[in-house]
């Protein structure tokens, strides 16, 4: 099983996906390395430049839809530019490849968490009992199989603020299924905006 991370880079967040979420990703041994947005070439990554069109959400859309169409990887995983992976457990792949054997149809949901002064919060991703609206897939981050994608691409579904929630409704009535992925943790690169509240 291959997979593939593809990073949607806005323009304002340059030297924290430079600093932080490049290195976090490239550390952990993709298949294959996305990045599409606003950003620039390197080693370790494919670029591909598709600047923001509406200033909305539709943009994170198209630039998901972009890396797909860009990458082969069985399993994708998409994730903002304001989060990077946390160190994965050293066997992320052999478990990640279990998920998908017992589950083919998941959409890995991983652990996020946020720095609260001195001490670590994990933040809600949608699978949280005390959200009302879960079970759905944040669009921080998540592990989505390619046929999925390649059956109902983002640009398809509904473009409203609360996309990753209705997608995620449509991707369940097509047959997916949600999966919490405990060995697998981004961190929220932007605590000051709070966003445990």
């Amino acid at each position: 099983m291959s997979i593939a991370a593809i990073i949607i880079a806005s323009a304002h967040r340059r030297e924290l996906l430079k600093g932080k979420v490049l290195p976090s990703v490239i550390a952990e041994g993709f298949d294959e390395v996305v990045v599409v947005g606003e950003y620039e070439s390197g080693l370790g990554y494919r670029y591909f430049h598709v600047p923001d069109m509406t200033k909305t959400t539709i943009d994170a859309l198209v630039k998901r839809d972009v890396g797909t169409l860009a990458t082969t990887a069985d399993i994708i995983c998409y994730l903002s530019d304001d989060h990077a992976f946390e160190p994965f457990d050293p066997e992320w792949r052999a478990m990640l490849d279990e998920v998908y054997q017992m589950e083919p149809r998941g959409i890995g949901v991983p652990v996020r968490v946020a720095r609260n002064g001195t001490e670590d919060v994990i933040l809600n991703m949608g699978l949280d009992a005390s959200d009302s609206n879960a079970p759905y897939c944040a669009g921080h981050a998540g592990f989505f199989p390619r046929s999925l994608i390649q059956y109902m691409p983002w640009t398809s579904m509904p473009h409203h603020r609360n996309w990753d929630l209705i997608n995620t409704r449509l991707q369940l009535a097509a047959g997916a299924l949600l999966v919490g992925l405990p060995f697998v943790t981004i961190r929220d690169l932007e605590p000051e905006t709070k966003p445990w509240q």
